[in-house]
């Protein structure tokens, strides 16, 4: 691993875990059982220790972090994977870090923004997810890795441009929903049927591809 590589790992790392200098900043201001999950209406339904969301929810994000970077670099075929990709798989968690815990302090702190904020949130990140799949070859760290796209080039790039157009709909999905649901059930409701659509079709049009054309699929 070079001494850039090892740079961008230390750097990212340490914006994961700067919520805590956040928090602190702010410490005395927080309450002891600070609010975790928030419903459709912005009341908390989930509360945890001040230390918890402090100290072990940046600390788990920043293991979770290095444990991704780790495993994309030492990707035997990492060079498939666009160097947009990397960006966005190196960056995601320590912005989500950031949002998360400056969405916490709000909510904590008497300023309730609701909902709007983090589900439009997701949402921009599946469209920028969803315009770069497509560009990525066969790995064994991003895009939609079942038996068959592994094995077939051919079967990865079908699939994983289907999922690229999925993803990008399921992002839509969840931006328009956050001005129109109302109730914590239609969130859920909402995040079922991206998981849902994001994971399953591309998944099963893998398995017909390799069905239909087994190794002598073509572009």
């Amino acid at each position: 691993m070079t001494m850039k590589n090892k740079g961008s790992i230390f750097l990212s790392t340490a914006i994961t875990l700067l919520p805590i200098v956040l928090y602190l900043l702010v410490y005395h201001q927080l309450p002891e059982q600070m609010g975790m999950q928030y419903n459709a209406e912005g009341a908390a339904n989930w509360y945890a220790p001040k230390a918890v969301a402090v100290f072990v929810v940046p600390a788990v994000l920043a293991l979770i972090h290095l444990f991704a970077l780790v495993k994309m670099r030492t990707d035997p075929n990492r060079k498939n994977i666009s160097v947009a990709m990397q960006i966005i798989k190196e960056w995601t968690i320590p912005a989500a870090s950031i949002l998360i815990t400056v969405y916490s302090i709000l909510q904590n702190t008497g300023t309730h923004i609701g909902n709007i904020v983090p589900l439009v949130t997701i949402g921009f990140i599946l469209l920028l997810i969803g315009n770069y799949i497509p560009k990525t070859h066969q790995n064994f760290t991003i895009g939609i890795r079942t038996p068959w796209t592994l094995k077939n080039a051919d079967n990865w790039n079908k699939v994983n441009r289907l999922a690229g157009w999925l993803w990008i709909i399921s992002g839509v999905i969840l931006i328009l929903s956050a001005f129109i649901v109302t109730s914590t059930i239609e969130i859920l409701m909402v995040v079922l049927l991206i998981v849902v659509l994001m994971i399953v079709p591309p998944i099963i049009y893998s398995y017909v591809l390799q069905k239909k054309h087994g190794s002598n699929l073509q572009n």
